[in-house]
């Protein structure tokens, strides 16, 4: 008995949490619901939401195998009841990342006996689900050179964008290598650069994945299936306003465009999203610059939704799992 009431007021503090933040969302005007009306029709809002959980589906199997690889026996229900919990938290957590630290915080809870090898699978499903971003934009870009580089700011994007692929490839090259990723060079070297000791654990991370490359391989490519599905609400959305647009162009920009909302420290890249969707398809037409924000925020607006669920799940979470078992 003497256990209710602290039981209570932790659930009563998660409903007011989730019913504060999504109160926030709305009345703040984060999300810009506004310009979302000009799709609001059933067959683009359905088909929207269909290809977002594909989307969230294909990220959840990635990080699964990635788990798995690690000895961590989780299992698809568990997994994506995670996902969808740190997808709400995205929303509320400044920077694309916010909800890695909420599904960090569970995956450890849930494995303590794997503490260090299940926080660490969380950091190396982000730079799989970034690498296999950049590697979509680079090869809708072939397909595009010459309009692109009609658009001195673009090409610059698209040298970054390059420079970030090129240099995590390098990294992974170093990691995965069978003697050079088992020496001590690597990691002291990394330790003297800014912010070194987070690049030496996510080096020793990669590492550790050295003898796993073919589990690797499936969720690079689970990862750009994934990001196909936001792909297609892109092309979705520009068909039905009526914008002319090769298939190639939207490869290349809504990666980029998904990439800049994931590296700015707002909730979920909110406004940073439609600006960098605005910059990216404006250089086509003013007109494909404010579809491309539209585009930002369908996208956010369709992961909101399904976040919607992860509140719930937040709500009914109780304890780890290892402590449920415990208990029993």
């Amino acid at each position: 008995m003497g256990k209710m009431p602290k039981q209570a007021l932790i659930n009563a503090l998660k409903v007011f949490i989730a019913l504060g933040l999504i109160y926030w969302l709305v009345t703040a005007g984060i999300l810009d619901f506004e310009s979302f009306k000009k799709v609001m029709h059933p067959t683009p809002i359905i088909a929207g939401l269909l290809l977002e959980i594909f989307a969230i589906f294909s990220n959840n199997w990635r990080w699964l195998i990635l788990l798995r690889a690690r000895g961590i026996n989780s299992t698809h229900r568990e997994t994506m009841s995670l996902s969808l919990i740190g997808i709400f938290f995205n929303f509320a957590v400044p920077g694309g990342v916010g909800g890695d630290l909420v599904k960090g915080f569970y995956i450890v809870k849930d494995y303590p006996e794997k503490k260090l090898d299940a926080a660490l699978t969380v950091l190396v499903d982000r730079i799989v689900g970034l690498f296999s971003m950049l590697t979509l934009a680079l090869f809708g870009s072939l397909f595009i050179w010459s309009t692109m580089s009609r658009s001195s700011a673009l090409m610059t994007t698209m040298g970054f964008i390059l420079l970030m692929w090129l240099g995590i490839s390098v990294f992974f090259a170093l990691a995965l290598h069978p003697r050079i990723g088992k020496s001590a060079m690597i990691p002291n070297l990394l330790q003297k650069l800014p912010g070194g000791e987070i690049f030496k654990k996510l080096f020793g991370a990669i590492c550790a994945y050295s003898d796993h490359k073919k589990e690797l391989g499936w969720a690079f490519l689970l990862s750009a299936l994934g990001q196909q599905a936001h792909i297609f609400i892109g092309i979705m959305i520009g068909y039905y306003l009526g914008l002319d647009l090769s298939i190639w162009f939207y490869i290349c920009l809504v990666p980029i465009g998904i990439v800049s909302s994931i590296l700015a420290i707002v909730p979920a890249g909110i406004g940073v999203g439609q600006a960098a969707f605005y910059f990216l398809f404006k250089f086509h037409s003013e007109e494909a610059g404010q579809i491309g924000a539209i585009i930002a925020t369908a996208l956010q607006i369709f992961l909101f939704a399904w976040g919607l669920i992860g509140a719930v799940l937040y709500l009914q979470r109780k304890k780890p799992k290892q402590l449920e078992e415990v208990s029993l």
